[in-house]
């Protein structure tokens, strides 16, 4: 069998020197650390696709967007170092508005306004223009109030769902979202490293 290597390509970049790509469960954007040579016209929005040069062992990072660029000089030259942002990159933007789960004097919800903590979250899902997602969260008979103005989504998502002992999870494989209890899931493969 003969010897992997990494390939990896990015739009408008003849050729990669190196790449690294950590993700996180969160809102916060995974981050790409790759480096090329000077030559090329790269492109600022484009898949990031990762390869170990078989056909099973290909990883696309759809609707990418370059965060930074810098350039570095090494005994070998000048290289260019960029900053790749996953698609999460673009839940920096829009907006969530509602008033929920509000209580009248009488320490009762107003109807008008009850939402269960997974419809709080869909709502907070759909502003963001996610789609295809899966909600796991728990439900119970006392959810969040809120009281969402022009809140970022999400941040608002990331409140609720901390508040509700649950995680955001980016699913690479499907690319989609993950809201589930934090702790439940596989564990991780043979060879990684915890603390």
């Amino acid at each position: 069998m003969p010897d992997l290597h990494g390939i990896v390509r990015w739009p408008g970049l003849p050729s990669v020197v190196s790449c690294s790509y950590t993700c996180s469960h969160s809102i916060s954007p995974g981050t790409a650390t790759l480096t090329t040579y000077p030559v090329g016209n790269p492109s600022m929005y484009g898949n990031l696709v990762l390869s170990d040069g078989s056909r099973n062992g290909t990883v696309t990072i759809p609707f990418c967007k370059i965060d930074s660029m810098r350039a570095v000089r090494d005994s070998e030259g000048v290289k260019w170092v960029f900053q790749i942002l996953d698609r999460r990159w673009k839940w920096r933007f829009g907006a969530v508005n509602g008033v929920f789960n509000q209580k009248d004097p009488h320490g009762l919800f107003y109807s008008w306004c009850f939402r269960q903590e997974r419809d709080l979250v869909a709502h907070c899902l759909e502003a963001m223009g996610e789609r295809g997602y899966v909600i796991n969260c728990p439900v119970s008979i006392n959810p969040p109030p809120t009281d969402w103005v022009y809140a970022n989504c999400a941040q608002a998502l990331q409140m609720l769902v901390d508040s509700l002992g649950c995680r955001v999870v980016y699913r690479l494989d499907t690319d989609t979202v993950l809201i589930t209890p934090t702790g439940v899931g596989a564990g991780l493969p043979p060879g990684s490293l915890t603390q």
